[in-house]
């Protein structure tokens, strides 16, 4: 059984360009995580808004092992100055 991870990010006015670079980067990061599935990036019609979907083998292995590792600082650090806010997440399990 298998948990998605959907992070709606909210963007700078002006970053899209900058933030789709720099999260081609990060996303090799979550790629590479222990207990990684798939994942994707979809953007909103208006451009500042996306829509990261990861799916994790556990729940344990986003917010403990992915979450509490040197490469999520790395993430955060490629696309931290992108985001105009804290992403909103939310885990659900598949049935």
């Amino acid at each position: 059984m298998s948990v998605l991870e959907v992070a709606q990010l909210s963007i700078k006015d002006g970053s899209e360009a900058a933030f789709e670079s720099a999260f081609s980067e990060a996303k090799l990061l979550i790629e590479a995580a222990p207990g990684h599935i798939e994942s994707s990036l979809t953007s909103s019609a208006s451009a500042d808004e996306y829509v990261l979907l990861v799916w994790w083998r556990t729940l344990e292995d986003h917010v403990e092992k992915f979450v509490g590792s040197p490469e999520f600082s790395k993430f955060q650090g490629l696309i931290g100055e992108y985001l105009a806010g804290e992403p909103a997440v939310k885990h659900f399990q598949e049935l």
